[in-house]
Formats: structure tokens, C-alpha cells, sequence
């Protein structure tokens, strides 16, 4: 009788072992393992901090500078409150040059904050940074001034 058990056990493990090693060999050999796969959807997720040639602004910095001179407006509260300072927004540049990922990194309050994130989101393309001659995805941070006069 206890052969008999132990061999009634054994006869419904071996399908399920089976089954788990065909299941497992299924997922291991399906493209979203596949080595060359992995390997290139990694440099378009990764974001550079440091790069050989760095994101430029369309025109370059006179042309960054003019732009957000055009479009930024002194925040009233600020005004009211005498706040002066220096905002530092992030955000990554895309291979393809678009704005992405927008932070305030260090900011002075009183709404001059949320006034330079708003004209950071509403910048043109850049022209993207790029590493080993392939435009990749940059980290920059990009100090803005509010300055009463």
C-alpha cells in the first residue's frame, strides 16, 4: 500500500514538473528576454548627466535668454513680497530634443516657483545631447533669475 501511494505521488509530480519546465523555457526564450532586446532598449532609457556634446537650446543661450525674458511674468505675490532669487529647474532633453521630467531642484517661493516651471513646459525643442555620436537623453538643470529693479 505505501509503494502504491509513493508511486501514485510520484506520477502526478512529473507532469507538473513537466509542466513548470516547459512554462519556464516559454518566458526565458520570449523576446522580452531576449539578450539583444534588453541590451537595446537600455540606451534609450538611460539619462546622461554628463555627456560628450551637451543639449543645446535652438539659437543657444542668447536665444534661451531672450525667450524666457519674453515669457516669464513677475508673479504679483513676489512682487508684494519683495522676493528675489534664483529658481533651478530640471529637466531631461530627449534624444528627439523634447522637454520632459520637469522638477524644481531649488526655488524661492511666492510663485516665482510655479512661474518658471510654466515657461520651462512650454519651450520649443532643443537640439538633443549626444554620446558616442548617438543623440541620447540628457539630465540639465537650468538656473532662471527673478530679480526685482
Amino acid at each position: 500500500m505505501k509503494n502504491l501511494k509513493s508511486r501514485f505521488a510520484q506520477q502526478r509530480l512529473l507532469p507538473i514538473i513537466l509542466i513548470g519546465f516547459v512554462m519556464f523555457s516559454l518566458c526565458w526564450s520570449s523576446p522580452m528576454y531576449s539578450k539583444n532586446t534588453f541590451i537595446d532598449s537600455l540606451p534609450a532609457k538611460k539619462i546622461y548627466t554628463v555627456v560628450e556634446q551637451k543639449p543645446e537650446y535652438v539659437g543657444g543661450d542668447a536665444a534661451l535668454f531672450k525667450f524666457l525674458a519674453t515669457h516669464i511674468k513677475y508673479p504679483s505675490e513676489a512682487v508684494n513680497k519683495k522676493t528675489e532669487g534664483i529658481v533651478y529647474v530640471g529637466f531631461v532633453v530627449n534624444s528627439n530634443g523634447s522637454l520632459s521630467t520637469f522638477t524644481i531642484k531649488r526655488g524661492v517661493g511666492n510663485g516665482c516657483d510655479e512661474e518658471a516651471l510654466r515657461v520651462i513646459k512650454m519651450m520649443p525643442n532643443w537640439i538633443a545631447g549626444r554620446e558616442k555620436g548617438n543623440p541620447v537623453r540628457v539630465a540639465y538643470t537650468l538656473p532662471i533669475k527673478f530679480k526685482l529693479e
